[in-house]
């Protein structure tokens, strides 16, 4: 579904929910904003933490963040 957001500061961004019917139920799979992929990009960080540490140091930097 694509949509476009004005910014109050002038200009737009351009962003595409991408949805998948499961279980006769609409959900978004992903979003992608000005091209770009949010489930990519929040995977690729993950990658790069687990790749640098352990898989506590991931869920430890989660929790950090959702304080």
């Amino acid at each position: 579904v694509p949509t476009t957001v004005k910014r109050s500061e002038g200009g737009a961004v351009s962003i595409t929910y991408v949805l998948q019917r499961t279980h006769g139920q609409w959900q978004v799979a992903d979003i992608n904003l000005d091209g770009q992929s949010l489930a990519q990009s929040v995977t690729g960080q993950i990658q790069a933490v687990l790749r640098q540490g352990s898989y506590q140091s991931l869920i430890a930097q989660m929790k950090a963040r959702l304080r």
